[in-house]
């Protein structure tokens, strides 16, 4: 059973290398207020947007939405 750090962000970029495709490029764009930031982390392959995913830190935000991907992945029959 996985964990709830799984490396979602790992588990994304070795199964996109599995398919031979260009790895996942993570943009993160900060919000909210300054004493209380918060980051959007948009995940795209091959330039398209796979998942996304918010959250109070950089690293939490980029592990959302790499799991995001990963189920959108899964979503579209990808093994």
């Amino acid at each position: 059973m996985a964990s709830p750090s799984a490396h979602w962000k790992t588990r994304l970029h070795n199964r996109v290398k599995g398919y031979g495709w260009a790895q996942p490029v993570a943009d993160f764009t900060p919000f909210g207020q300054p004493n209380n930031c918060m980051w959007l982390c948009i995940v795209r392959i091959n330039g398209e947007e796979f998942g996304r995913g918010d959250a109070p830190t950089k690293a939490a935000a980029g592990e959302i939405a790499a799991q995001r991907a990963c189920a959108e992945l899964d979503r579209r029959g990808y093994p």
